[in-house]
């Protein structure tokens, strides 16, 4: 799901927190992010699917929300990453479990609906493994990544 609210529904907290969303089952929040209101939004999926539209799509909702359909998961499939797009000079960075990276112009993703199933961003095979994360990224670009743990 993907949610869009007013920042200001936000400016007066309680000492011990106020809902900002509501999630259900094993459904977890992935990012926070602020925009224009008139931006693009891309979400991707560990099975390297992504889905970008634009942000006008999405219905502002209130605070105690879930929020609406951003893309349609396969089974077994989760979200990893969403990023609102500002511009059309961007390259998205896709990076797999077992550490391949792909640099993608923002403009290889079609602008379809919110709610659809996406397009391909990469084959997952066992060499590259399920997707990892993404990421905006400027023209030049120094890139460290980081593992958890360090190899057997």
């Amino acid at each position: 799901f993907i949610k869009k609210s007013k920042l200001e529904d936000y400016s007066r907290p309680r000492t011990n927190g106020i809902i900002a969303i509501n999630l259900k089952g094993d459904d977890e929040l992935i990012s926070v992010q602020t925009s224009s209101g008139k931006d693009e939004i891309l979400i991707s999926t560990r099975m390297a699917q992504a889905v970008r539209f634009n942000e006008e799509k999405v219905r502002s909702v209130g605070r105690n929300s879930m929020g609406v359909k951003g893309i349609t998961l396969k089974p077994k499939d989760s979200v990893v990453s969403s990023e609102v797009i500002k511009n059309d000079n961007v390259k998205i960075l896709t990076v797999t479990e077992n550490g391949f990276g792909k640099r993608t112009d923002i403009s290889k993703y079609r602008l379809t609906s919110r709610g659809g199933k996406g397009v391909t961003t990469l084959k997952v095979t066992e060499k590259t493994g399920e997707m990892h994360s993404r990421l905006r990224t400027k023209i030049k670009l120094s890139c460290f990544l980081q593992q958890e743990k360090p190899p057997d």
